[in-house]
This record gives C-alpha cells, structure tokens and sequence, in this order.
C-alpha cells in the first residue's frame, strides 16, 4: 500500500476507487506525483467547477443582500461591460482573462474561463491567452496558468462527462 501521501476525499466511490492504488501497471510509481496522476485519471479529484461555484453563487447572495448600493452599482458596471459592444462578448471575455492571470486573481481567472467555456472558446485559444498573460505578466504568472490549465482541464471533463450521460 501506498504511503506516500494522505488524501480526504468527499466521493465514496474514490475511497472504493483508492483502495485500488497503487495500480498492478508499474507507469506509476507510489509518490505523490503518481496518487494525484492516478486520482485524476479516475475522476477522483474534487470538482473544482462546482464547488467554486457554488460558493460564488452562496456569497454573492450574501453580500447583494446587505443592500449596499455601492457594491450593486459597481456589480452592475461590472456585468455591462462585458455586454456586447464595438468588442463582442468573447473577446471581452478573453481580455478579461488575461488580466486577471496579470494581476493574479485566482476567483476572476476561474470566473473567466467559465465564462470562456460557455462562450465555445477553443483549448488552442485558451493557451494563446495564457501565453499573452505569461508574456505580459512575466514568470510570477506560471503558477496561475497552471491552476487555469487545471480548471480548463476540469471545464472540459464535465462537458465530456455531460456528453457522455445524454
């Protein structure tokens, strides 16, 4: 048995699932590296896409509901500038996400690619943005484009699995 890492996981059919690892394939090695590899490949991961926005969506409600008129005019202003306009909404989507991974703000950039997903962004256009961003950014990005590339991975498997289902 593997000793390498202890994992809390919330779906029951990952323990069954773990209980499984390490696998007879010799490819992966008990590390860390090899657990989360293998806990990926079998879907055992949490899911990034629902549990972020889930909590959006609980504490969006929370903060509109304190009735603070400032905060809903900005809100607004927010929610109207991504409208179609001279720029259509894709574009605007993609900007936007690029300045996010610049100013490094973990909640926008996941917002974005959500956003980006939904509007047929492509994977070979969603690693152009990236690249803008690490150009524009410079190296302290990496990190941000790493866990975009994680949630763009998971935005892609629930839409396969979403497939799958129908």
């Amino acid at each position: 048995i593997c000793k390498a890492s202890v994992v809390i996981l919330n779906d029951r059919s990952c323990l069954t699932s773990l209980r499984a690892f390490p696998p007879a394939s010799k490819n992966l090695k008990c590390s860390r590296a090899g657990l989360i590899l293998w806990l990926n490949k079998n879907k055992c991961m949490g899911n990034l896409v629902k549990e972020f926005n889930d909590y959006r969506t609980k504490m969006n409600e929370v903060i509109l509901s304190k009735e603070n008129l400032v905060i809903k005019r900005l809100w607004n202003l927010d929610t109207n500038t991504y409208a179609a306009g001279a720029l259509d909404v894709k574009t605007k989507e993609l900007l936007g996400l690029v300045a996010s991974m610049v100013l490094r703000c973990d909640d926008c950039i996941k917002y974005h690619l959500g956003k980006s997903h939904e509007l047929g962004v492509s994977t070979g256009e969603m690693y152009e943005v990236f690249a803008v961003a690490n150009i524009v950014g410079g190296t302290i990005v990496i990190p941000h484009t790493r866990r975009a590339a994680e949630y763009w991975e998971e935005l892609l498997n629930n839409e396969q699995g979403t497939r799958n289902a129908e």
